[in-house]
């Protein structure tokens, strides 16, 4: 049985069985490796178009470092985050969509036009990815309540020696 955040939100998670949870748990963890790769990769694309946005004919290296510089979030949570697999994760329609957008540099209203849209759609990421986090802690808190009553059910997960 595998979920999604769209077929299991609300659902009583004490009503799925433990390898249900535990496999719905991993979901939520390979649905934010997902969505954070492609928040990721808007982000990127928003660094790009304001770098781009003082209608230099190139950026130059320095300001392209600064733009996709390592800087660092405010955001305090821990990031359930895991290098995708070789290929990156499928791209959503939506986002496909944004980026067969034409784009002319030297067009300042086409340019706005799709950092508004680029914006738009890294503010629902952001969005699903915060629900994801809010789900996998529910997640985590049944297992944590279950192994509580049922401390060998832990011990199903232990490698055979």
């Amino acid at each position: 049985m595998t979920h999604t955040v769209t077929d299991v939100d609300g659902t009583d998670l004490s009503a799925l069985d433990l390898n249900e949870l535990r496999t719905y748990r991993q979901g939520l963890i390979d649905e934010e490796v997902t969505v954070s790769y492609w928040r990721r990769v808007v982000q990127a694309r928003l660094d790009l178009l304001d770098v781009q946005c003082d209608e230099q004919e190139h950026v130059a290296l320095p300001d392209l470092i600064e733009a996709l510089g390592g800087q660092e979030g405010t955001e305090r949570r821990p990031t359930l985050l895991r290098a995708p697999a070789e290929q990156p994760p499928a791209i959503s329609p939506e986002l496909g969509a944004l980026w067969l957008q034409p784009l002319h540099l030297h067009d300042p209203s086409q340019v706005a036009e799709v950092r508004r849209d680029s914006g738009r759609a890294e503010a629902r990421l952001s969005a699903r990815r915060h629900v994801l986090f809010a789900l996998f802690e529910e997640a985590t808190t049944e297992l944590v309540r279950r192994y509580a009553c049922e401390p060998e059910a832990a011990l199903e997960l232990l490698p055979d020696r």
